[in-house]
């Protein structure tokens, strides 16, 4: 070995040099390739703590100097450093991301996660540079969410004029104070939605606040609850006893989607009974159908008998007292039945009796078998074994002489309940049929694959192991292979491998024979599955069809695309960057761009603001279509 050649391997900066013209990964960096499941937009933010904590620590040890070598060997690790530096409220590391990229032509989503965790110091850095009237309304829906109203009071006073929907999330929690300083700025619409959602919420206070300090809320509870619409007749202002005459100039206001009886149905559906008295001395809405439908269905009986007494011809569903009985509300299916419902309507009597028992309501199967005559052809055994409800089972094999049938058993080994299986095949006749076994293994319940295995005759189909496998159940795989003649077909592979199952893909290529197509390559590059493509490649390469697999290439999965262009860039279409914008990732656009692939600007295709900028900086000309730079 010559001098030459020894001084360039003991050389530390020569050896960095040569690492910086090969493909591959770092060796600190490894641990970052374990994260399969990164987020691939900061649009849709999600909270990987674990991640974050990795890169805390990594950065610590680094001081912050290999955070663009990181960022070019994994592009798709650029949202995380961002979702990290807005979660942990890291500003050195926002503001190199700022320099390099600038945040006004990065997806919003990161200051969304600053608001969910309470980093004002973040979003007071992003006021400077990309925080906007635009994505400000978002960002203050989250924070008041979380009740960080530190930041939703920042907010409102550099953006209190474009910030209505935040108002209505205000109004839910009953934050007093804020809302006193926003109300003025407020437009109607975002007054009324704000007074729906108060409704629902229970905040009477609210709710109040806003009826007295607010004319044009008052003049629209006054005519959404005393005019018809299509008359021309005089408004009357209850708290003022003013009469308004033009009811005209107020008819637009009947475009907003909620009214007086919306609010008033949502407060019945949450028992807010103070709620449901205040609003029905602004009108009398409360005596809807509607109104004391929702009261029976939610169990609220105070809510209906005080209901029922303002309006004793009300008639209810029977959908609604169905939905009592499903709920186990016994003493509003009494009431019911004796003030609502006739004796002689035994079909209700039996929806009632069947849902009750499909949830586990003894008590109002019980009011229900003394008040009627239920007819012994419905399927109350199947819908209780189904969800798991032994006792119901167990009282209707003893009280009743109900039928079933093989869905008992079938059904309760899909959803797991092993005990209600065993004690139907004791005490019952019907058994089950293939599907037990096979819904089993769908669901991933291994104990009762084998005890069906070891004590009933039915057996199982290929279905068995194709959606175990699927679902990535490998314990069952093994165990079906090892003890059942069935076997499977492609699909179990296939399955596998697009749900990204890579240890059963494995298993069935080492232990089966039936292989896999070309679906389980399509299907893994369509849902990002990069582990599954890499040993598709090297174990099936003759699944790799590009002509196939090409317009299922998902753009806005920036690990995928950055696989694809390592490893196959043949896959990737001429067009590739024009689909990456309709994609509307603007990480995939930029590594597209950044490795040569070039578009015609045509501003129509966008909605995306931050893309929008990104494609302004860069093809403000015009460019070709092909691959490589432009001249």
């Amino acid at each position: 070995m010559t001098t030459v050649v020894l001084d360039a391997l003991v050389s530390p900066d020569i050896m960095t040099l040569i690492q910086d013209f090969q493909r591959g990964v770092y060796f600190d960096m490894i641990p970052f390739q374990s994260y399969t499941d990164v987020p691939i937009s900061t649009s849709t933010p999600n909270d990987p703590s674990n991640m974050y904590d990795q890169l805390a620590k990594w950065l610590s040890e680094h001081h912050n100097t290999r955070l663009d070598k990181l960022m070019h060997t994994m592009p798709y690790t650029r949202s995380l450093v961002l979702n990290y530096a807005a979660t942990r409220g890291n500003l050195v590391v926002l503001q190199m991301l700022h320099e390099r990229y600038d945040l006004r032509m990065v997806d919003p989503g990161f200051l969304k996660l600053a608001a969910k965790h309470g980093q004002l110091c973040v979003l007071e850095f992003a006021a400077k540079h990309c925080l906007n009237g635009d994505n400000a309304p978002s960002v203050m829906m989250e924070a008041a969410k979380h009740h960080h109203f530190d930041i939703v009071e920042r907010l409102f006073a550099l953006f209190r004029h474009s910030v209505h929907s935040t108002f209505a999330q205000v109004a839910t929690v009953g934050h007093m104070e804020l809302l006193r300083g926003m109300l003025p700025y407020q437009n109607d619409k975002a007054v009324i939605a704000a007074f729906e959602s108060a409704s629902f919420a229970g905040r009477l206070d609210v709710l109040t606040y806003l009826y007295e300090h607010n004319t044009t809320l008052r003049r629209w509870l006054t005519l959404q609850n005393q005019l018809p619409r299509h008359l021309e007749f005089a408004a009357v202002d209850r708290s003022t006893g003013n009469t308004y005459a033009g009811v005209n100039e107020w008819l637009p206001l009947n475009r907003y989607n909620g009214n007086i009886a919306k609010a008033m149905e949502l407060a019945v559906q949450n028992g807010q009974f103070d709620t449901v008295q205040w609003l029905d001395t602004i009108g009398p809405q409360a005596n809807s159908n509607r109104a004391i439908a929702l009261a029976v269905e939610f169990g609220h009986l105070h809510l209906v008998r005080w209901l029922r007494k303002r309006n004793p011809t009300v008639n209810v569903a029977e959908d609604c007292v169905v939905g009592a009985a499903r709920n186990g509300h016994r003493d509003v299916v009494q009431y019911a039945v004796e003030n609502l419902l006739s004796r002689a309507d035994t079909n209700c009597a039996g929806r009632m009796f069947v849902a009750a028992a499909e949830n586990g309501h003894l008590s109002v199967m019980t009011y229900l078998a003394q008040a009627y005559s239920i007819s012994k052809t419905i399927p109350a055994i199947d819908k209780a074994a189904t969800n798991g409800h032994l006792t119901v089972v167990k009282w209707l094999h003893a009280n009743r002489t109900c039928g079933a049938s093989t869905r008992a058993m079938d059904l309760a080994a899909l959803r797991g309940h092993r005990t209600i299986v065993e004690w139907l095949h004791a005490q019952r006749l019907e058994g089950c049929s293939k599907d037990a076994m096979d819904n089993a293994a769908l669901a991933g319940h291994l104990d009762i694959v084998r005890w069906l295995h070891e004590t009933r005759f039915e057996g199982c189909t290929t279905k068995a192991m194709d959606n175990a496998a699927a679902n990535g159940h490998f314990d069952i795989v093994a165990f079906l292979h090892n003890h059942r003649s069935e076997g499977c077909t492609v699909s179990a592979m296939d399955a596998a491998a697009g749900e990204g199952h890579l240890e059963v893909v494995k298993f069935l290529h080492q232990h089966r024979t039936e292989g896999c197509s070309a679906r389980a390559f399509n299907t893994s590059i369509a849902q990002g599955r990069v582990e599954c493509v890499r040993w598709l490649l090297a174990n099936k390469p003759n699944v790799y069809d590009p002509a196939s697999a090409q317009h299922l290439i998902p753009y806005s999965n920036v690990r995928m695309v950055s696989f694809i262009i390592n490893t196959m860039p043949d896959l990737l279409p001429l067009n590739a960057l024009s689909l990456g914008v309709k994609g509307g990732c603007l990480e995939t656009v930029r590594l597209l761009h950044e490795n040569g692939f070039r578009i015609v600007f045509k501003p129509r295709i966008m909605s995306n603001a931050a893309l929008v900028r990104f494609l302004e900086a860069h093809y403000r000309c015009q460019c070709t279509s092909k691959r490589g730079p432009t001249v």
